[in-house]
């Protein structure tokens, strides 16, 4: 049943990716920034184990293993680890069981749960991926902070939902206090 509603929705587009690509870069591209590309450095060990040991209360992976477990690797297995991202950053695969995940349906809406469209689907990777991912966002934080834009309360550290509603509050309350519509 998932697969039949969702499958509109994650085959994506048809036709040639090229064309397709091309057409919503020509429609889109006056809101499209264009900067230099942002180079990062090769991972270093310092940094992976920095990530890793910070203790965190997160989902297991399919191997059983929280990501605050790679915390009690010896640094050489640290090493090893990194050499093995930095590998894969440089083109080699990503080892078979890391390209599995598992996806854990969470509603959206309590009272509808018989529509598989009002699901978001979580998925749940192994936590050394995870813990590689934390580490590069990390590594890229000062290109996430270029993205941010006033008029948009997500997609930066420090703002979301509640940083809006905040804001546009006290706005109402300046213009109520101001007798302005």
């Amino acid at each position: 049943i998932l697969r039949s509603v969702w499958e509109d929705i994650t085959d994506g587009a048809e036709g040639d990716p090229e064309v397709i690509a091309n057409l919503f870069m020509h429609k889109y591209r006056k809101y499209i920034i264009r900067r230099p590309e942002f180079k990062i450095q090769k991972i270093k060990v310092e940094d992976f184990i920095k990530t890793c040991r910070v203790p965190t209360n997160s989902a297991p992976g399919l191997d059983g293993r929280y990501p605050k477990d790679l915390g009690l690797l010896s640094d050489k297995a640290m090493q090893l680890l990194v050499d093995m991202f930095n590998a894969i950053e440089d083109g080699a695969d990503w080892p078979q069981n890391m390209l599995i995940t598992r996806g854990v349906f969470l509603p959206k809406d309590e009272d509808d749960t018989q529509n598989p469209l009002k699901y978001r689907i979580l998925k749940v990777a192994s936590g050394m991926y995870r813990r590689y991912g934390t580490t590069r966002n990390k590594d890229i934080q000062e290109w996430i902070n270029t993205w941010d834009n006033p008029a948009i309360y997500a997609g930066v550290p420090g703002k979301g939902a509640q940083d809006a509603w905040y804001a546009t509050a006290l706005h109402n309350e300046l213009h109520i206090l101001s007798k302005q519509d």
